[in-house]
C-alpha cells in the first residue's frame, strides 16, 4: 500500500497524476484508492476509486490519499465499501465476506 498525504495544493497540479501513471505501469488498473478528506473534522469524506479513475481534481491539501497493492480489494459491507489488503487469509476473507453477504441477503444471524 502506498499513501500520498497532502499530495496537491494550488501551486503543486502535476505530482500526484505523475505518480498515477507510474503506478499505472506496474499494478492493475482496477487497484483500490481510498481518498479520505478532512480526517477527523466534521467534513470528513471517505471515498473509493479504480487507481485508472483517479482524478487530482478531486483532491486537496486536507487529503489522504491510498493506493491499494495489486491484492487489495474493496468489500461492500453493511456500513459501505470498505478496502482491505488480505494478509495470507484471502480464502478465510473471502469465506466471510461471502457469509456475511448472504446474511445479510437473508436477513438471518
Amino acid at each position: 500500500m502506498i499513501a500520498f498525504y497532502n499530495p496537491v495544493s494550488k501551486t503543486r497540479r502535476t505530482l500526484l497524476a505523475e505518480a498515477r501513471d507510474i503506478l499505472l505501469k506496474h499494478r492493475p488498473a482496477d487497484t483500490p484508492v481510498m481518498l479520505a478528506s478532512s480526517l477527523g473534522r466534521p467534513e470528513e469524506y471517505i471515498r473509493y476509486r479504480r487507481l485508472d479513475e483517479l482524478e487530482v481534481d478531486e483532491v486537496d491539501m486536507l487529503t489522504v490519499v491510498l493506493i491499494g497493492s495489486s491484492n487489495s480489494r474493496l468489500a461492500q459491507l453493511g456500513e459501505g465499501p470498505r478496502m482491505f489488503t488480505p494478509r495470507g487469509y484471502a480464502r478465510k476473507i473471502d469465506g466471510d465476506l461471502a457469509q456475511a453477504r448472504a446474511v445479510e441477503n437473508t436477513g438471518n444471524a
